[in-house]
């Protein structure tokens, strides 16, 4: 997925699941549905070119080292509800 730069996820989507974009280098930004609730383990993890994270309302939990390695993040907007950071976000 290296020339991925960006997706439209599905309103409904209820989770992000582990590895889902993980080393997609060209991705830039990611509006996260309302509806998920969780973003799996390494999810976004070596995203080089990911800047900026938005949406995600419903958002409980964020799993390990998803933005790991997302060395040009300089924006996460998420929601207050979410009650469990993993480590090495």
């Amino acid at each position: 997925c290296t020339k991925l730069k960006e997706v439209t996820l599905p309103s409904g989507l209820k989770s992000i699941p582990i590895n889902a974009f993980i080393s997609c280098s060209s991705l830039t930004e990611i509006e996260i549905p309302d509806s998920v609730t969780e973003i799996g383990d390494y999810a976004f993890q070596y995203c080089g070119s990911l800047t900026e994270v938005t949406g995600g309302r419903q958002l409980k939990k964020i799993g390990y080292e998803a933005f790991q390695y997302c060395r040009k993040l300089e924006s996460i907007t998420l929601s207050s509800t979410i009650k469990e950071f993993s480590s090495y976000i």
